[in-house]
């Protein structure tokens, strides 16, 4: 985390033609103003325990509010979610493949099905994890190098 805020703030802005994709609606990360899906993976960039290659601020492209991801609920998440979808949708998409003779045992999968099991594994860890994530505003659209966001 940075000490101190930079001077003019790094916000990323939508293109004006963005529709949300897949991402967007499995995210369903949303402006708290006008409830406009935002693009996922640029929201992401804003989170405050992100070391590299931040934003500090997203723009709305429909209200021009500046969005950000407030990290407050990433400590639960990281240790009594995470751990649980990680092990658990393997096991259970392992499981499936097993019963629907895709695989011969939970043990032998093959190639295909481990394929299949990271997909699953990294689209619903994702979403979970988006759809926890607590997306706030700043104060004004406008901010200034000595107002903090809220």
């Amino acid at each position: 985390m940075r000490s101190k805020p930079r001077e003019p703030y790094l916000i990323s802005k939508p293109g004006q033609t963005y529709r949300p994709g897949f991402w967007a609606r499995l995210h369903g990360m949303r402006c708290p103003n006008c409830k406009l899906l935002q693009p996922p993976l640029n929201l992401l960039r804003t989170n405050p325990w992100r070391g590299f290659n931040k934003f500090d601020f997203l723009q709305c492209g429909k209200c021009n509010q500046l969005l950000f991801i407030s990290g407050y609920r990433r400590f639960p998440i990281f240790f009594f979610i995470a751990p649980p979808l990680f092990f658990g949708i393997p096991i259970g998409f392992g499981s499936l493949l097993s019963k629907w003779n895709i695989a011969d045992t939970l043990n032998d999968t093959g190639f295909l099905g481990f394929l299949l099991i990271m997909a699953m594994t990294t689209i619903v860890m994702s979403a979970v994890i988006g759809r926890l994530e607590n997306v706030k505003t700043s104060k004004s659209s406008n901010p200034t190098a000595n107002e903090k966001p809220s």
